[in-house]
């Protein structure tokens, strides 16, 4: 116990993020992707 206690008085800790790793986590909107069906689109046979 008293060497955790003394590693937590002599520790430094700088917070860091992980940009990529970290998006797993955020919360997405409606609006963050694109429509599968985009609005407009009439005749799918017609694509491609």
């Amino acid at each position: 116990d008293f060497l955790s206690e003394w590693v937590l008085e002599e520790s430094i800790t700088i917070p860091c993020v992980m940009p990529r790793k970290s998006t797993t986590f955020l919360r997405r909107d409606y609006y963050d992707r694109p429509k599968v069906i985009p609005d407009g689109m009439r005749n799918m046979a017609m694509v491609g």
